[in-house]
């Protein structure tokens, strides 16, 4: 929808001011899923041991925390410089803030695979199928709302306030699934 409304709205010409910035936060997203993939298996295998099951979420979670973390800060300190690298220096004005919004948006997808699995793992993909919707119902009408306004910054904006409710998600998956929110793991 995104990519065809800036096509819409702004011309083929905005388009690749979006989509770059945008496959940077697919890739690391999708380094990310492959690494949780190996866990999957293993998530399923001890569904009976709470606390094994507990001390992997929470390793995974670190694990995937800490790349994160890397990633946001390095594409925030030298995203601008990467794309007058990669591109132009015209494209690192226009698609910095774009980059900036898809860090976000993809930082918080990476953060959500460990509990997408565990949802899976515990036959709660309804779970993650409601959370989808709920992105997609904020996502689409700000996304039009901010157009015009903030051109494709502001539909990366959208996109990214849509993703925001993934984050309830953890919260009710680690209540549900965990015995409760690790409240003290994530102050850690």
């Amino acid at each position: 929808f995104e990519r065809g409304w800036i096509v819409r709205k702004f011309g083929t010409k905005a388009l690749p001011f979006y989509v770059v910035p945008m496959m940077v936060g697919l890739y690391f997203h999708g380094f990310v899923g492959s690494l949780v993939l190996v866990i999957f298996p293993v998530f399923n295998e001890l569904l009976a041991d709470q606390e094994k099951l507990n001390r992997l979420y929470q390793t995974s979670t670190k694990i995937i925390l800490t790349l994160t973390g890397f990633f946001i800060v390095t594409s925030i300190v030298t995203g601008r410089v990467f794309l007058s690298v990669w591109i132009d220096d015209k494209f690192a004005a226009g698609a910095y803030w774009v980059l900036v919004g898809h860090v976000f948006t993809f930082s918080i997808l990476a953060l959500v695979v460990v509990v997408w699995q565990m949802n899976e793992s515990h036959r709660a993909a309804n779970l993650n199928a409601i959370f989808t919707v709920l992105w997609l119902a904020i996502s689409a009408p700000l996304m039009i709302a901010l157009a015009d306004r903030w051109q494709i910054t502001g539909i990366a904006l959208a996109r990214l306030a849509g993703v925001i409710v993934f984050i309830v998600m953890i919260v009710i998956g680690e209540k549900r699934f965990m015995g409760g929110v690790l409240y003290s793991f994530w102050a850690n």
